[in-house]
């Protein structure tokens, strides 16, 4: 359960950083 949660919030981390670089529209 920790690990799935961990995961995630880390995929979250990625995404963001990913958008961010791409340029919020």
């Amino acid at each position: 359960m920790y690990c799935m949660e961990n995961i995630r919030i880390k995929g979250l981390k990625l995404w963001k950083n990913s958008r961010l670089k791409n340029g919020v529209k």
